[in-house]
């Protein structure tokens, strides 16, 4: 039953911290084999470049579906979706807890990918409907902010479960934590317009400036997902994305490992400095998507606004190459700390230069170039920031 006050509800924060619980559970899933990977590969003598292959394992599976995903989740709805996507990747958590071969690790990351891949297209789609256009950068930011805030709780605590326990309880815990969102996102989410926690003046004001998105299973797309492509914007975005998750599944994939083997911490030390350039992550996605809302109210146009801090943060991205030339370990977090302020070949080419080299250095000689590339594919090929404009039929 809806609600009948004058007074505006404000349940689409609610909404939010959902999504944002559901991104960290996201990221604390696919990062809990990364701070295990080191018992992991002793234990089942794994070399750096199958294991390279069993982390990117997941990004196959995370890469090539979340397209469909966002197209299975407009026609279905998010509430539906969105509950089996998480449910479906935290039983493909737990699997992983009784692998015991590189078919079974790679298997299992498959599947999470299957499942983790719906997370991002559900919540941009739950953003559209639940936010008006002046608070869509924040909702996104404090959603997006959790995939930082999940790297950076995961590394120690998934280091102090290992330690009190296996390297199993991980994967067993957070897996059954998802499944416990997926059954309340369940319960609790539908579309502003039929949630009985909303009233008329809070989706009054969702839909106040006409570009809140309204539900319709039932409507068909004018243009093919794949059209899309050959707008230039959608090109620059598509390269400059891959080059951020380059960088990015560094610290998701192999960084624990470097700690350990490069940079010769214990493995007890080596959670709580994991977590660092996350939580610099943290920071820096709030801030921008605080300052982003600020700098449009200001004046700002959309493309200068996006274009600057995107530059900004991937040139601070390339902080991470520096990171090789330095010998005290302090230094080295606070540069990658700076590079995160700011995919899917990643782990396997870190992997495949750990077991030829013995060492990283090369890998992140990689990383600090590519982010070079980054700024200058997001400042020069990108252009004018606006809605794409669907042909009619």
């Amino acid at each position: 039953m809806e609600l009948n006050t004058n007074k505006k509800t404000n349940y689409r924060w609610i909404v939010c911290g959902f999504l944002w619980v559901a991104v960290a559970v996201n990221y604390v899933d696919r990062t809990a084999l990364s701070a295990a990977t080191p018992i992991i590969m002793k234990e089942f003598n794994i070399d750096g470049t199958e294991m390279g292959i069993i982390m990117a394992a997941f990004f196959w599976a995370y890469a090539l579906l979340q397209v469909p995903m966002g197209y299975i989740a407009d026609k279905f709805g998010q509430r539906i979706v969105y509950s089996i996507a998480v449910a479906w990747w935290s039983i493909a958590q737990m699997c992983i807890a009784v692998c015991s071969s590189l078919f079974g690790f790679v298997t299992a990351r498959l599947f999470l990918g299957v499942g983790e891949a719906g997370s991002y297209p559900c919540n941009v789609g739950v953003v559209s409907k639940w936010f008006p256009k002046h608070e869509r950068s924040r909702a996104t930011a404090i959603f997006d902010s959790a995939s930082k805030f999940g790297n950076a709780f995961a590394m120690p605590v998934v280091v102090g479960l290992i330690t009190m326990f296996t390297w199993h309880a991980p994967f067993l815990i957070f897996g059954a934590i998802g499944i416990v969102w997926a059954i309340l996102w369940w319960f609790f989410y539908n579309d502003p317009r039929k949630s009985k926690y909303t009233n008329k003046a809070e989706v009054a004001y969702i839909e106040q400036d006409g570009s809140a998105v309204i539900e319709d299973v039932n409507c068909k797309s004018t243009m093919k997902w794949y059209q899309l492509l050959k707008y230039r914007n959608v090109q620059a975005m598509c390269l400059g994305f891959f080059i951020l998750n380059y960088i990015l599944y560094f610290f998701i994939t192999w960084f624990p490992t470097y700690l350990v083997e490069e940079r010769g911490m214990q493995f007890s030390q080596m959670g709580m400095a994991a977590s660092v350039p996350f939580i610099a992550a943290v920071c820096g996605s709030l801030i921008a998507g605080i300052l982003a809302d600020k700098l449009l109210m200001k004046g700002w146009s959309v493309t200068k606004t996006r274009k600057t801090l995107l530059v900004i943060g991937i040139l601070l991205a390339t902080s991470v190459g520096f990171a090789a030339f330095v010998e005290s370990n302090v230094i080295v977090i606070a540069l990658l700390a700076v590079a995160n302020f700011g995919g899917v070949a990643s782990p396997i080419v870190a992997g495949a230069i750990l077991s030829a080299t013995n060492s990283f250095q090369i890998a992140l000689y990689t990383y600090g170039i590519t982010a070079v590339i980054g700024a200058l594919i997001y400042g020069c090929y990108l252009g004018k920031i606006e809605q794409i404009k669907v042909p009619e039929k």
